[in-house]
Formats: structure tokens, sequence, C-alpha cells
């Protein structure tokens, strides 16, 4: 044991040493979502330092991934709107029909 925690290595978004998203959220919108928030930092920081070129830079990163934050939104709702009018490629079967290759993962006790 090296007494190495894989929260503070920097190594939760490697490989899911960070646990679940939060309220099950996807993780490409909640790594969206944490970029967003570290470059609103990053962006008040360079104001404080009086770098308006960094503090403009950084408001047009913050532009474009508040656009890919929309965008994946409007994916997600899309496909679960799909999903409830039983759209194409569902089975039918209700919310449970995005889990039905699960089956074959569970195992069986005789």
């Amino acid at each position: 044991m090296t007494g190495i925690n894989p929260m503070s290595s920097g190594l939760q978004g490697i490989g899911g040493g960070g646990g679940p998203s939060p309220s099950g959220t996807n993780p490409k919108l909640a790594a969206l979502e944490r970029k967003l928030s570290q470059l609103k930092g990053e962006k008040e920081k360079a104001v404080r330092n009086k770098d308006a070129e960094k503090a403009k830079k950084l408001e047009e990163d913050i532009r474009k991934v508040e656009k890919q934050i929309q965008e994946l939104k409007a994916k997600e709702k899309e496909k679960e709107e799909q999903g409830e009018r039983g759209g194409s490629g569902q089975t039918g079967y209700g919310p449970t029909a995005r889990f039905a290759g699960l089956g074959n993962l569970v195992d069986r006790y005789l």
C-alpha cells in the first residue's frame, strides 16, 4: 500500500477513480461542467490581475464550453424523448429497454 489516494493524485478522471457522476448525469456532461467551472475561476483570476487579454481568451473558451454543454443536453433530451415514444432502436418496454443487454451479466446460482 503506497498511501496515495487516487482522488488526491488527480487520477479520478482516469479509468474510474472518481465514483459515479452526480445525479446520474452523463460523464461527458459532468466533465464539461467541471471544465466550465475551472475556466470561470481562471477568468476571475485574470480579471483580478488586470490581464484583459487572458480574460478575453478565457471568455471565448467559456462560450465554447457552454455551447458544447447545451448541445449535449439537447442530444440527451432528444434521446429521452425518443425512448418515451418508443422511437428508433427501442424495444417498447419502457425505461428499462436501454438495459436490455445487462441480463447476460447477471450471475446465475443453481
